[in-house]
């Protein structure tokens, strides 16, 4: 199978720099969005959501927050306001941070922390999200 180049950056890491792999399924702002070799060039919004790459039998999962990715000349580049590795969510940690900030969500009302709120929250649920595909991949 022919390979496509996938970069993943955010304003503060480089996480993939033209990895070869066979496809990229992105979380676009209108539903997921699967890249594979010969796609047509595209931009696309990006959502809070999970990233998948797949090389051959591997595949590698990211929760991403936001951007944008350019697909052209079987490159597929990331833009990611954050990105987190799978293995590297704490899916208990996340999980107790989010049960505290739906509690503080309820009891705040200054506009501009609920807004703070609620991108914390969306942040969590992809983390538990991930770690729940995680888990159900690795008990096959």
């Amino acid at each position: 199978m022919k390979k496509i180049k996938f970069t993943l950056l955010t304003p503060k890491k480089q996480i993939l720099n033209e990895k070869e792999v066979d496809s990229v399924t992105l979380p676009a702002w209108e539903g997921e969005m699967t890249v594979l070799y010969n796609h047509a060039p595209f931009m696309v919004q990006l959502k809070e959501g999970v990233l998948k790459y797949r090389d051959g039998n591997k595949e590698e999962f990211f929760a991403v927050y936001w951007g944008f990715a350019e697909i052209v000349k079987n490159n597929v580049i990331v833009l990611a306001e954050d990105a987190e590795l799978s293995s590297e969510i704490d899916a208990q940690k996340v999980y107790q941070e989010y049960e505290k900030m739906k509690l503080a969500k309820r009891q705040i009302d200054r506009k501009e922390n609920l807004e703070d709120l609620e991108i914390k929250l969306k942040k969590m649920i992809v983390e538990l999200k991930l770690s729940k595909m995680i888990k159900k991949k690795n008990e096959k």
